[in-house]
């Protein structure tokens, strides 16, 4: 199964793009990627919004994310996708304030948002930006820190108090799916050893379904 996509993220690809024939370029690149997977049973598409802008330009940056939003969330409705945009690290993409902000301002029912909860852990408390973000909250990617840095490590080896992201996390009414993305740090097993992989799925199954509660996700 496909269940979820990240979308593409490099700079060409960034929502706040302010150069019209830039912006009509990429979101034809990610309309053509969002229907490959749509067709593979996609249900959220994450989108990255860009570098932080300095304050003169910041109306012309946001105007540009909802240029193109204007565009995307149509179709991402027609394909039955969800737009998931991802909040960010400090002096990348958005504050958690101005994240939320746009998205209940939007209010199309095609855009939500991607709950990072390392990113979550850099900026604030995890579990209260989760919470501030609840509503919106579509997919999630789940790793830890030390709240210093973006360091994707598995959940207990660093600082996120795990239990409250849970709760948090159970009371997401848009919720359809959580992923990790601790892949990519030192201690996550390599790809031929099978019984590690195995332990670091018995891991995510105990933070996500710790002993005496009935939840269940996808």
């Amino acid at each position: 199964r496909t269940p979820a996509c990240h979308g593409l993220d490099a700079p060409a690809h960034l929502l706040n793009i302010p150069d019209e024939v830039q912006r009509a370029a990429m979101v034809r690149d990610h309309v053509n990627l969002m229907t490959n997977v749509a067709a593979l049973g996609a249900r959220t598409y994450v989108l990255h919004l860009g570098p932080r802008p300095a304050a003169a330009q910041a109306p012309t940056a946001w105007d540009a994310v909802r240029r193109a939003l204007d565009q995307l969330a149509p179709r991402a409705a027609e394909l039955g996708l969800l737009l998931a945009l991802e909040n960010g690290l400090p002096g990348y993409q958005a504050t958690n304030e101005e994240l939320l902000a746009l998205v209940a301002d939007y209010a199309h029912p095609a855009v939500g948002i991607c709950y990072d909860s390392g990113h979550a852990h850099v900026t604030a408390d995890a579990a209260a930006v989760l919470r501030a973000f609840s509503p919106h909250v579509v997919t999630v990617h789940l790793h830890d820190n030390d709240g210093t840095a973006d360091q994707h490590l598995l959940p207990g080896q660093g600082s996120i108090v795990w239990p409250e992201v849970v709760a948090a996390l159970a009371a997401c009414p848009r919720l359809v799916h959580v992923e990790t993305e601790a892949a990519n740090c030192p201690q996550w097993p390599p790809a031929h050893d099978f019984l590690s992989h195995h332990d670091a799925y018995a891991l995510y199954r105990r933070v996500l379904n710790p002993p005496g509660t009935a939840v269940t996700y996808h």
